[in-house]
C-alpha cells in the first residue's frame, strides 16, 4: 500500500526546548517556558553507561533534591528514547525539570557522568 501525506491544519507544538545535562551537578532548569506549556513530546538522548531520569515538575521553581516530580521518564544508558503525548500532557503553571541517574525523589540527586541532552516540544 501506497503512503500518503497530507497537510497539517495546526500543529501541536510551537516550540522546542532543548537542555544539556550538567555532569557535575544536578540543578533544577525553571520556569522553562516562562508560562504555563503543554507537553507533546519529548525525547532523551542519553550517551552515558549510566541510566538517566527526566524528571519535570510542575512549578515555576522546582528544588531537585526535595521537589517531588509529577513526570518521570527513563532513558537507558547508551540510547535515545522518544515519549510522544498526541493529546497533550498541560501544566498549570509552569515547567521546571532536571536530569539525574537517581530514580528515587526527594533526597540527594545524582548527575549523569556523560552528555544526556532533553528535547521538549511545548506549546
Amino acid at each position: 500500500m501506497a503512503s500518503t501525506v497530507s497537510t497539517v491544519a495546526d500543529p501541536l507544538a510551537a516550540r522546542l526546548i532543548k537542555h544539556t545535562a550538567d555532569t557535575t551537578t544536578v540543578t533544577a532548569e525553571d520556569d522553562v517556558r516562562g508560562a504555563a506549556p503543554t507537553i507533546y513530546g519529548i525525547q532523551l538522548e542519553n550517551l552515558g553507561t549510566t541510566a538517566a531520569y527526566f524528571k519535570a515538575d510542575e512549578s515555576t521553581n522546582a528544588t531537585a533534591s526535595s521537589s517531588t516530580e509529577e513526570l518521570k521518564l527513563y532513558a537507558p544508558a547508551g540510547t535515545t528514547v522518544s515519549y510522544l503525548v498526541g493529546t497533550g500532557h498541560a501544566h498549570a503553571t509552569g515547567l521546571s525539570y532536571w536530569i539525574t541517574t537517581t530514580s528515587v525523589s526527594g533526597s540527594a540527586q545524582t548527575a549523569p557522568s556523560d552528555s544526556v541532552t532533553v528535547k521538549i516540544l511545548t506549546s
